[in-house]
């Protein structure tokens, strides 16, 4: 065996000989013919070659390369495509003339390859860096809400129903960033505190079963936080914000006479030096929240180092961090007193929770058709209740998990494409709540991609997965995945797509021991995993005119579940809880998404979800689902202005767990759910930066409406916002 030390040689020795040929730096600019604006997040590749770059803030590209002139092919939706000879001798400012609007973004997460949205079998949203300072969003979930067929329940994301209440254990969507999973090992949760809003490059939201590419987790689908490369200028930017909620309208709702405020500070620093490349950011939180018991305060660090050893081989290094405390809110004490906690409850208990996520990558061109990827990651989470240990409420776990991926990418010839692959993740938890425990699940895949037939795109792929756990014997799980992908013509496309998921239950489902506000949840060590099943058909239809662009795209889908895991209440008691695989169940429904743009820098978004999600067992609806979703926006800029209006809808749930009211007051109310946030910013170039002052109210309507049993959603909120950029 290979020991670290002589392996760590190895690498050494094979990083020096890929750098020992003199490489040439192309650099240059790539901005917008009419305006001269640089174009952000430009794909710039050699032709012939897997060598590229994409433009970073300001629209700089910057490519190492063996020889001094180079034939690049720059592309970016909604621009002309563009082929030209550049050289090493002199930097080049080249631009791109604005064709039609146009759908044709490039995305990574459906196939773990760059490719264009068009091309893709299966539904996949996008949330650009832009809507995150337009809405002023301060972490992930909030963004999510505005994805149609998404909903956000606390901490529970539902892609198209797949999800529904679980007190925050068990997701049944990945969630990676830069491909690297961030799910927790003890509660196989969502950490959304920890990705750094600042360097957001897009999100891409993947619906659908998964787990082919992406295995355990990928049940519902999946979201990949796309982080930004480094400017090769200088980068400075910071966001200023601070807002208050407004007063309850029912008078036995106002706890506070005090001004509750909710208020936030982040900073982020890029640059590239030559070769070395590196940004950080920080973020404050504090809020008061709308609810008595719900403080929180939060700080947050990112940083992300590259390094170009040649115009074939780089690295990557990714440091995430952060701490939080908050109070332990979990219910209302009842529709009289909806913002306060029930009677008795112990308001001195605060939760502390630290986050540190280490990831790194090395990528290789082997020649000209393919490449490796190999990635490397921790994960570590902390939470505490602070409680004395002998108290009966006491909470803490420690969990790690280690990372591993093994990629290889190869465009056998025009027509073929192939990637494969083998991954590792380790979950490590030591914990009074949950006992000390190990979860390995090891994968391997491989996924074909064939364009032989005219307009045709096929894709076939199949992994395998294996949960290593000494409390329960285990399947080797197949996950098999089938897309096509048929251009009718230049504005509309047939997609179809058949997947597999697979969730292996996480070890706080299997093992939790512990007792909180009345309720008690007890092990069980012989849960099974989930599985899905899923089909989509799909239309995607583009009608363009020389100022006008509108696409509709609509799908119909259908997701089989069996074995899902849900929490459920002992018929011996009616406040013990246990994590059961007790449900069949299918859920079906019809998805139409319509974005409407003119030249005149008008956008209107709309969106409808219809499910039906069917408990089989029982021939009823499944619990904690809506029936509809209608998620709108408009937006318009008329510079230095920009006005948003979002609407957003969610029908009632049909179907709550009745036995909770045996702990929480008037747990059967059912409302739906109306939600307006209006967004006014003024654009400026004050003290030579690009600053942006936005007011946003949320909740406009100050419409009461619940976020899941006993929870009241937000309040109306008004908040300020300064973003500036140097």
């Amino acid at each position: 065996m290979i020991s670290h030390h002589n392996l760590f040689k190895v690498v050494l020795i094979f990083l020096i000989l890929t750098y020992s040929t003199a490489m040439a730096d192309v650099k240059g600019e790539i901005v917008d013919s009419d305006s001269n604006e640089p174009i952000i997040g430009a794909s710039i590749s050699v032709l012939g070659t897997l060598i590229g770059d994409l433009t970073d803030r300001k629209g700089n590209f910057h490519i190492k390369s063996s020889k001094d002139s180079l034939l690049i092919v720059i592309q970016y939706a909604g621009y002309e495509k563009k082929s030209t000879f550049v050289s090493s001798l002199n930097p080049v400012k080249i631009e791109l003339k604005r064709l039609t609007y146009h759908s044709n973004e490039l995305i990574v997460s459906a196939n773990k390859k760059t490719e264009s949205i068009q091309n893709v079998p299966i539904s996949v949203s996008l949330i650009k860096s832009e809507e995150f300072s337009t809405r002023n969003i301060t972490s992930i979930d909030y963004a999510l809400q505005y994805v149609p067929g998404v909903e956000v329940n606390q901490d529970n994301v539902s892609i198209r129903g797949s999800s529904g209440f679980s007190f925050g254990i068990g997701t049944r969507t990945i969630f990676l960033q830069d491909g690297f999973p961030l799910l927790s090992a003890d509660n196989n949760d969502i950490k959304f505190d920890i990705i750094p809003i600042l360097f957001i490059d897009r999100v891409e939201v993947i619906k659908g079963a998964g787990s082919a590419l992406y295995g355990t987790s990928a049940l519902g689908g999946v979201i990949n936080v796309l982080t930004a490369k480094p400017s090769y200028n200088p980068m400075i930017r910071a966001r200023l914000y601070s807002g208050l909620y407004d007063s309850p309208k029912y008078e036995q709702w106002n706890w506070s006479d005090k001004s509750l405020i909710d208020k936030g500070l982040d900073f982020a620093y890029s640059q590239k030096f030559g070769d070395y490349g590196i940004m950080g950011s920080a973020s404050m939180f504090s809020r008061d929240s709308y609810k008595r018991y719900d403080k929180s305060e939060r700080l947050s660090m990112f940083l992300k180092q590259l390094y170009d050893f040649s115009e074939k081989t780089n690295v990557e290094l990714a440091i995430n961090y952060s701490t939080s405390k908050t109070d332990d809110w979990v219910y209302w004490n009842s529709l009289d007193s909806a913002l306060i906690p029930p009677t008795g409850t112990d308001e001195s208990i605060v939760i502390t929770s630290n986050k540190l996520a280490v990831s790194t990558s090395l990528k290789h061109i082997l020649n000209e058709s393919s490449f490796m990827n190999i990635k490397l990651g921790l994960f570590n989470t902390y939470f505490s209740n602070m409680l004395a240990i002998d108290n009966i409420e006491y909470r803490e776990s420690t969990g790690n998990t280690y990372f591993f991926e093994t990629q290889y990418s190869n465009s056998l010839n025009v027509e073929n494409s192939l990637i494969t692959g083998i991954e590792s993740r380790i979950n490590q938890v030591s914990s009074f709540t949950y006992g000390d425990n190990i979860q390995t699940i090891l994968g391997a895949y491989a996924q074909l991609e064939n364009k032989s037939i005219s307009n045709l795109i096929a894709t076939i792929g199949i992994r395998t997965d294996k949960e290593l756990l000494d409390t329960i014997d285990t399947k080797f799980q197949y996950s098999p995945k089938i897309g096509l992908n048929y251009t009718l013509s230049e504005s509309m496309t047939l997609r179809g797509s058949y997947g597999r998921g697979f969730r292996a239950a996480s070890l706080a489902e299997r093992f939790a021991s512990v007792q909180f506000q009345g309720f008690n949840v007890i092990a069980n060590p012989e849960l099974k995993s989930e599985i899905s099943q899923s089909l989509e058909l799909g239309l995607s239809y583009d009608m363009i005119n020389s100022t006008d662009y509108l696409n509709l795209d609509i799908s119909g889908f259908y997701n089989r579940y069996d074995d899902l895991i849900e929490p459920t209440f002992e018929s011996s008691s009616q406040a013990v809880i246990k994590f059961m695989n007790i449900i069949e169940a299918e859920i079906s429904g019809v998805e139409i998404d319509m974005t409407f743009k003119t030249e005149e820098n008008f956008t209107l978004k709309s969106s409808l979800t219809y499910l039906n999600p069917k408990n089989i067992v029982e021939n009823k609806d499944l619990k904690y689902r809506s029936n509809y979703l209608w998620y709108s926006s408009l937006n318009y800029k008329l510079l230095p202005f920009e006005v948003q209006l979002d609407y957003r809808y969610k029908s009632k749930y049909n179907e709550i767990d009745e036995r909770l009211g045996s702990t929480i007051k008037d747990h059967n109310l059912k409302i739906d759910a109306h939600i307006l946030d209006i967004s006014f910013s003024v654009y400026s170039d004050i003290f030579d930066s690009k600053t942006k002052f936005t007011m946003n109210v949320k909740n406009a309507l100050n419409y009461y409406y619940l976020e899941m049993v006993g929870n009241m959603a937000p309040i109306r909120f008004l908040n300020f916002q300064i973003e500036s950029e140097l």
